[in-house]
């Protein structure tokens, strides 16, 4: 039977969505292998005119589609109805043509960056029957950031959500490149001679005849579902497995062999939600993070069976400072409601695990790792589903002591043992978790290592904060990676890479001088580049470095520069680029062009950057992909921005501890979301050159009176989880709302945490409430909050009072 639904014509119309669910259902709880037959026959043609569009080449394409229903019979159990079956299939085959379509995109930013639709030819009496076959061909003709928007909502029925779930794409930026390419269509045919397509395109486009796919592409799926699977349902894992090692060699045996550890899927199936590998590589539209179960922890080692290795991390894929850099994780579905008492009651809470130091930086989540930061120079790498310590690597300026200093300079040979000593330290927390003793000999080690090393060259002295205690610290700057490795930037002057594995790439020194601030600028990814603000002479300086070597590819001295701002990434016609505190460069060269000075925190959407800065003024700009810059909103008389967010007391205007903007906007849906540093919250339409409303938001403000400092309040910017935005303040408390033109609360959370201890000699504040400045991190169904001392994961829970599984 599966045969002949494998071989046999499939049908175009989507049909009924239960129908799916219930076939995907009847496979996984049954290895019923005819319901996933029928599941394949159904989304054929779909799947394969997709990827066609994606790759533009028949062999290419037909690879895809057989790619793509093996990892649809790979995770068939992770279906979790977020999408249609279709748009999720579609999914897969995004994935499987992403090097043919990286290709393109530089193959048509290279070669028709300017390049118009040609004309689409009628023939000579205009006819209606000839209008569709016309807008199919001037489809086809679209670059890619247009045609697959179109292809997939005109075209194959998708909505605009679906649509982005696929292309991995906010719903809002998919319906703009599909509107565009639409318009384009409409004007290729009306040069053509086509007046009727002035109108009704939509129609047009939906009465057009759409290929189906070739009777091979059917067969080589059945011999993907036959030869993969047909025998692991019949027999044992071990069988299964002597099977896959007899056929290597031939593209079926490696079919064979890429199933194996799906074997005993009907029985297995738990054990994918439990691993926390493979799935959230993966692009929207697949089984995406936020498909995984709302579960504790520590229910994942009652899974058995076999675990799926990792998913190909999608390419071009990174990962930084507020995730993709916008602060959305527009898929995820966490709670939004959590608390942590005085008490220690808990709800919602997954598990905490206490990490050696503090840390501004906001975690970044890679595959099924968690990678943070702690004072004043360590890298640390969490398991994301238990919280369990992996690794733990520590920089001080030593480490950039080259070995011919070491061998002319004995006073470096005593700082060596010592090294050694600091990560067996390190070893010990991973095993034991955080006790005093630990970081007693931690802080001692670390301290006596950085004397000892200023002592025999001074070029080496870590630099002093310049506030009483060194709050701000060194490792403000967020860690970046590409699913390979993890980059990452300290104010002890080392720059360096490692894998996943916790082993070191390539490392760097550059002294950097002292920071009033500390070191907040955080670095960034652009394809082969890994591109680092830094300061030079008291002058503001961004490095581009190679990423696989760590060696200079160039360095721009900028006119103006603040340790506090991060770079928002774009990419325009072939290009990319960076923006950072009014400035505007070329990755490929460092070229640049000044912002006005307005312009500090920002984010990007399309083609425009976002900043509100730290005095109120609200600005945005339209970025070229000729380099140029052209700002959308008016500036009075005087040349001042007329929209500002007006002060809460007109006689402190000019008090930042009344009046002060410094986290990054969240731009959500045409409106841009800002928050202040003492909670409030300014709701802008820049479409309109209009504030929507401002609203004074409840938070707690729980630090002492006394730290009530530009650092304090609310640093960390808004984001957008699922469909709703989390601000949350310096002292763990997360104010909940619904987007939109009228404040709707959600929910108001606590985390009251006591942290009984200072963390240096020096600190002044004893106990204090635990303090964050680091954005919400999200995860499908799970938050991440770095916290003063605790990394906390936020997700729903059995129990109101959990007890965490991990750290105590």
């Amino acid at each position: 039977m599966a045969a002949e639904l494998l071989q046999g014509p499939s049908t175009p119309e989507v049909l009924a969505e239960p129908d799916d669910v219930r076939l995907l259902r009847a496979y996984v709880e049954r290895g019923d292998r005819e319901a996933l037959g029928a599941v394949f026959s159904r989304h054929m043609d779909a799947a394969y005119r997709l990827a066609v569009q994606c790759s533009r080449n028949a062999s290419d394409a037909e690879d895809a589609v057989q790619t793509a229903f093996l990892n649809v019979h790979r995770r068939a159990a992770q279906f979790r109805a977020e999408s249609s079956v279709r748009a999720w299939i579609m999914g897969f085959v995004i994935h499987a043509c992403k090097d043919r379509a990286k290709a393109e995109r530089s193959r048509e930013g290279h070669e028709g960056r300017a390049a118009k639709l040609a004309a689409v030819k009628p023939t000579k009496d205009e006819a209606e029957s000839e209008l569709p076959r016309a807008a199919l061909s001037a489809v086809q003709t679209l670059p890619r950031l247009y045609r697959l928007p179109v292809w997939l909502h005109y075209l194959e029925g998708l909505s605009f959500k679906e649509a982005g779930r696929v292309l991995d794409l906010p719903e809002n930026t998919v319906r703009s490149q599909a509107n565009r390419g639409l318009e384009q269509v409409r004007q290729a045919l009306a040069a053509g001679g086509f007046a009727a397509a002035a109108t009704g395109l939509p129609a047009i486009l939906a009465s057009a005849a759409l290929p189906t796919a070739p009777a091979k592409v059917a067969a080589s799926v059945h011999t993907v579902l036959s030869g993969g699977c047909a025998k692991a349902l019949g027999g044992t894992a071990a069988a299964a497995t002597k099977g896959a090692a007899a056929s290597k060699g031939s593209a079926a045996g490696w079919l064979k062999m890429a199933m194996v550890p799906l074997l005993l899927l009907a029985g297995t199936a738990a054990a994918v939600f439990y691993s926390g590998q493979g799935d959230e590589n993966q692009t929207s539209g697949k089984p995406s993070a936020a498909e995984r179960p709302s579960v504790p922890r520590d229910t994942r080692e009652e899974a058995k069976g076999p675990v799926e290795t990792p998913a190909a991390w999608p390419a071009g894929k990174v990962v930084g400072w507020r995730g993709d850099g916008t602060g959305r994780y527009p898929d995820a579905q966490p709670p939004s409601t959590w608390s942590r008492n005085e008490k220690g009651e808990k709800k919602n809470i997954a598990w905490e695990t206490k990490l050696p130091c503090y840390s501004w930086a906001t975690p970044i989540i890679v595959g099924d790792k968690i990678i943070t930061r702690s004072e004043p120079y360590d890298l640390i790498c969490l398991d994301k589903m238990s919280g369990k310590l992996l690794w733990i690597r520590s920089h001080p300026p030593f480490l950039g002591v080259s070995a011919d200093e070491k061998k002319v300079n004995p006073a470096f040979q005593e700082i060596e043992p010592l090294i050694v000593e600091l990560q067996k330290v390190n070893d010990a927390f991973v095993a034991k978790g955080w006790t005093q003793e630990l970081y007693a000999q931690k802080y001692a080690l670390q301290k006596k290592i950085d004397d000892l090393t200023a002592k025999a060259d001074k070029k080496y002295k870590l630099s002093d904060d310049k506030y009483v205690e060194s709050w701000a610290g060194y490792t403000g700057q967020t860690p970046c990676s590409d699913g390979q490795c993890i980059y990452f930037t300290s104010g002890s002057g080392i720059t360096a890479c490692y894998d996943l594995q916790g082993s070191m790439k390539w490392l760097r020194y550059e002294q950097l001088p002292t920071t009033e601030h500390g070191h907040g600028w955080s670095p960034a990814l652009f394809g082969d580049k890994f591109v680092v603000p830094t300061y030079a002479k008291s002058k503001f300086e961004v490095m581009a470095l190679n990423k696989a070597t760590g060696e200079t590819v160039w360095r721009q001295l900028f006119e103006k520069g603040h340790e506090n701002f991060s770079m928002a990434r774009l990419h325009l016609g072939g290009e990319d680029y960076g923006a950072i505190f009014c400035h505007l460069f070329r990755v490929s060269d460092g070229k640049f062009v000044q912002f006005p000075n307005l312009c500090e925190n920002g984010v990007v959407q399309d083609d425009r950057l976002y900043s509100v800065h730290m005095t109120g003024h609200i600005t945005w700009f339209k970025i070229g992909a000729d380099f140029k810059i052209t700002m959308l909103n008016t500036t009075n008389k005087e040349g001042y921005l007329q929209l500002s967010i007006p002060p809460e007391d007109e006689a402190k205007k000019w008090d930042p501890m009344s009046n002060f903007w410094m986290s990054a906007p969240l731009y959500h849906e045409g409106l841009l979301y800002a928050l202040s540093q003492w909670g409030r919250l300014a709701v802008i339409d820049p479409a309109k050159n209009e504030i929507v409303y401002i609203k004074k938001l409840p938070f707690d403000f729980k630090n002492p009176q006394h730290r009530k400092s530009y650092g304090m309040g609310a640093g960390a910017s808004p984001a957008l989880g699922g469909k709703y935005i989390y601000m949350i303040d310096s002292a763990g408390c997360t104010i909940v709302i619904e987007p939109g033109r009228e404040y709707k609360e959600v929910a108001k959370n606590n985390i009251d945490e006591i942290v009984p201890h200072a963390w240096e000699p020096k600190h002044w504040m004893d106990a204090h409430h635990e303090q964050t400045e680091a954005t919400l991190v999200f995860d499908g169904n799970w938050i991440y909050i770095r916290g003063e001392q605790y990394l906390y994961c936020i997700a729903e829970t059995k129990n109101a009072d959990a007890k965490p599984p991990a750290a105590k």
